[in-house]
């Protein structure tokens, strides 16, 4: 008869010895086959067993995410102002420009004489005039406010290279101003001065209006 003590011994070793044998086992798997087994159970864990969950995954999968050579990118979404109907991508979108700047003869011939618009407006001014400082807000509120596609507001520096400019055009002094009609030309040659611009801007409305009170 086999002893008590000598019989658990039995049991242990070859629980043990079982033990060790399937470790082993387990560590000579083979990549691949261990690679299946981590992802089937991690599909497992993963994909949603409802059918709507699953559905719902893939579109917001499709929509958020775009699929490249070695795997997914997260997509772009660009925002469109349905007012402008511009793509803005995040990006503020730039101010129209109410005041052209103009430097040169060939510049006024094309964005005064020769434009499509029925007034054009234009200031003269010199950027170290503080006259012309004091109201350049007042011509940019004015140019704000009156600006369309029928009025077009233009202004003109005193430079060394335009010089020329000013004086065939007869300028004065600065800050001046001129209105030009497409159909009658130059029409209005007035004194655009702070304490002076509110009687620049009565005239200029009434070419805007298209009447005019009679002086009698």
């Amino acid at each position: 008869m086999i002893p008590r003590s000598l019989f658990f011994r039995f049991i242990f070793f070859g629980l043990f010895f079982f033990c060790w044998i399937h470790q082993t086992a387990s560590f000579s798997l083979p990549p691949s086959k261990v690679q299946h087994i981590v992802s089937t159970h991690l599909d497992s864990v993963a994909t949603p067993h409802d059918e709507e969950q699953r559905e719902k995954m893939d579109d917001d999968i499709s929509n958020d995410w775009t699929e490249a050579k070695g795997g997914i990118l997260p997509r772009v979404r660009r925002r469109w102002n349905t007012e402008t109907n511009q793509s803005l991508l995040g990006k503020k979108q730039q101010p129209q420009k109410l005041i052209t700047e103009i430097s040169n003869l060939m510049d006024y011939k094309r964005e005064v004489v020769d434009c499509e618009e029925e007034i054009v407006v234009v200031k003269f001014y010199a950027p170290w005039c503080r006259a012309c400082k004091a109201m350049a807000p007042r011509y940019k509120r004015l140019a704000h406010e009156k600006s369309s596609a029928s009025v077009k507001f233009v202004q003109v520096p005193v430079t060394q290279d335009n010089i020329v400019l000013h004086q065939g055009l007869g300028i004065p002094s600065v800050p001046f101003g001129h209105i030009y009609h497409k159909r009658a030309g130059l029409v209005e040659e007035l004194k655009v001065k702070k304490k002076e611009f509110a009687t620049f801007e009565q005239v200029l409305q009434t070419y805007l209006d298209g009447e005019c009170e009679l002086l009698l």
